[in-house]
């Protein structure tokens, strides 16, 4: 009995570090796209790898995020399933272009990128 109680205080040790180290691996990946030295590789090669670390970043936050939600809520019981989790797309709040709300989320399109409205809005 001794040994299930270690595992599962390994396991909830293991629970608390994971948001941590996933919040660590999105500074890695956030710092890399800052660090991409534009003059020495040229624009859309340096855009490319600034893309490729944000995109990595946002994975990473999106991860520290759900594992922090999952680690809190309260247990459901037996038969009973959670509400389905959203993946947002984050930004840098400090670039204040169209379609960015001020928490860092992108703003959803209505219009795909011919023009036309959703499908899923015109749906009754």
């Amino acid at each position: 009995m001794g040994e299930w109680r270690e595992e599962v205080m390994i396991l909830g040790a293991e629970w608390d570090r994971l948001p941590l180290s996933f919040g660590a691996e999105e500074a890695l990946w956030a710092k890399r796209g800052v660090e991409v030295d534009v003059s020495k590789l040229g624009g859309p090669q340096a855009e490319g790898l600034v893309a490729y670390a944000a995109k990595h970043a946002d994975m990473y936050r999106n991860l520290a995020r759900r594992a922090e939600i999952i680690r809190t809520r309260p247990k459901l019981a037996r038969g009973h399933r959670a509400e389905r989790e959203i993946n947002h797309v984050y930004v840098d709040v400090d670039e204040a272009e169209e379609g960015r709300r001020a928490d860092g989320l992108v703003e959803d399109d209505d219009m795909d990128e011919q023009g036309n409205d959703s499908d899923e809005e015109n749906e009754e």
